[in-house]
């Protein structure tokens, strides 16, 4: 397999040159920014980009900063080869959640490293493992940095040697030994985290073996087919990837490279030469691949409620994507027919999701319908302008309609979507007529109020209906905020000068704009 492209090259060297131009305090924040989406499972090949960045940023970070950064290098020099299979991890379910269908799965994913773990170990490692080890190799790696990172690197390369011969002694003892389960148990405070500990054992054995492996894949792999599928494939059947130590994690690394991670469904069809989902399932190399994806879609699925929670619509809008790339490569790329375990898994998926999003859609539909509903005179009078928490929220519900409606079908959301976009555009077109009345005819207690719910609606309805209707509302606002009619200067629809029509809102405007 070739190595980088020259794409990616003119990439990196690109983002060098970029960097080189910023200050250091800039510098801190690009490289905190990509380790952020790099744990959040973001963009392909951030491994590789962030090795340049680290590379460039040595020496540029505000005093302090550098401060921090070498007390960290001991601990981040050793579990350096775990970067691959970190993640952060997934977020809690309440009791009665949704996501219930993928707690049992979401437990434990071989080869998927939460991050919060690492703390956990090195602090095992530190004070119950090999302490005076320890000490002294922290000493002699903060000796070195940041001067000669090379010679820290070859030393946090022995002391992982050394350590990881402790470390399988203590899992093979726990093993046998009901009490030294306990002990151990004890030591780290969750069972989880033992777990983890097998995990990174078992890679820090294959440390040398995956990095060879990720030489041989390029950095990103955009899309993988012909030519670069028969590359990855090569790799693949290669007997240092096959070893049954190796391939597991191998996969994952594959999956860190695939810029549409879903693909790592498509290479275990290919692997297996088929798309039955018995077949493939009686395969243990390509069955591990749509264990993984399968893994991937339930960790990232439960993530969707939090985003909503936190109102953090970027983090959802990519989520969501990420969820229905999923689950339309399992639909399109393996045949579930039959009611296999695998089609009953990703039906219980989409369930969740399904239920989850339908009552969020529900849910902020009615507080769009709450903040456009018609006052009378006294209500109107007494409420305050609409505050702006409340137009975020109503936003941000508008922006999940619109968002969930691109990916209704493979996320069993049709229903839901298309209810939801009936009723805002019956509201935002039909609906505001008798708000824009109400403001014509508003007394001054109450304009200010009326005011702000048509300020509301032009910016939902440059969303929803587009802009040229939004030109149109706002039009009629604006003269409805004036006490004057719709068709300023221009007979009524009564066609009788003096005398005033109902305004014809926005929906008429548009007829009398065809018109003309």
């Amino acid at each position: 397999m070739a190595g980088p492209s020259t794409g990616t090259s003119q990439e990196i060297e690109t983002l060098r040159r970029y960097l080189n131009g910023l200050s250091p305090e800039a510098c801190a924040k690009v490289a905190a920014e990509l380790e952020r989406e790099a744990r959040a499972g973001g963009r392909a090949g951030l491994d590789v980009v962030l090795q340049e960045l680290h590379a460039g940023l040595r020496g540029r970070f505000p005093a302090e900063q550098e401060r921090r950064e070498l007390a960290n290098a001991p601990q981040r020099l050793f579990f350096q080869p775990l970067g691959p299979f970190l993640i952060d991890e997934a977020p809690a379910k309440a009791p009665g959640g949704k996501f219930h269908a993928s707690n049992a799965s979401a437990a434990k994913s071989r080869g998927r490293i939460p991050r919060s773990s690492l703390t956990a170990v090195w602090t095992w490692i530190a004070r119950d493992l090999v302490p005076a080890d320890a000490k002294t190799y922290v000493e002699a790696v903060t000796a070195l940095m940041p001067d000669d990172e090379a010679a820290a690197a070859r030393l946090a390369k022995s002391f992982q040697d050394h350590v990881l011969v402790r470390m399988r002694a203590a899992l093979e003892q726990a093993g046998r030994d009901e009490v030294a389960a306990r002990r151990l148990a004890a030591q780290f405070g969750a069972q989880r985290e033992v777990e983890d500990l097998r995990d990174i054992v078992a890679v820090l054995r294959a440390r040398d073996a995956l990095a060879a492996i990720a030489s041989r894949l390029p950095p990103v792999i955009r899309n993988l087919a012909d030519e670069t599928m028969a590359g990855v494939r090569a790799v693949f059947n290669a007997p240092l990837t096959r070893h049954p130590e190796v391939f597991p994690y191998a996969l994952v690394v594959l999956m860190g490279r695939l810029g549409q991670p879903w693909q790592i469904i498509r290479f275990a069809a290919r692997m297996a030469e088929t798309d039955q989902a018995a077949k493939i399932a009686e395969m243990p190399a390509a069955a591990a691949a749509v264990e993984l994806a399968f893994a991937e879609l339930e960790r990232r699925a439960p993530e969707l409620g939090p985003a909503l929670r936190r109102r953090d619509m970027g983090t959802f809008a990519q989520t969501l994507k990420d969820v229905h790339d999923f689950v339309r490569g399992f639909r399109t790329e393996l045949d579930l027919a039959g009611g296999s375990p695998w089609a009953k898994r990703l039906a219980a998926v989409r369930k969740d999701v399904a239920s989850l999003l339908s009552d969020e859609i529900a849910a902020g539909s009615a507080e769009v319908r709450r903040l456009l509903k018609p006052r009378n005179r006294r209500e109107a009078a007494a409420e305050p302008l609409i505050p702006a928490p409340d137009v975020a929220a109503a936003e941000d519900a508008v922006e999940l309609v619109l968002l969930c409606r691109n990916y209704a079908s493979e996320i069993a959301l049709n229903e839901a979507t298309q209810r939801a976009m009936s009723e805002l555009n019956a509201l935002l077109d039909a609906g505001t007529a008798a708000l824009i009345e109400s403001l014509r005819a508003a007394g001054d207690a109450e304009r200010a109020f009326r005011r702000s719910q048509l300020d509301l609606a032009v910016a939902l309805a440059r969303r929803v209906l587009g802009d040229p209707f939004a030109q149109l509302l706002a039009k009629s606002v604006e003269l409805a905020t004036q006490g004057r009619p719709t068709e300023d200067g221009r007979p009524n629809e009564t066609g009788r000068p003096g005398e005033q029509a109902p305004s014809p809102g926005p929906a008429g405007e548009r007829r009398r704009v065809a018109r003309s």
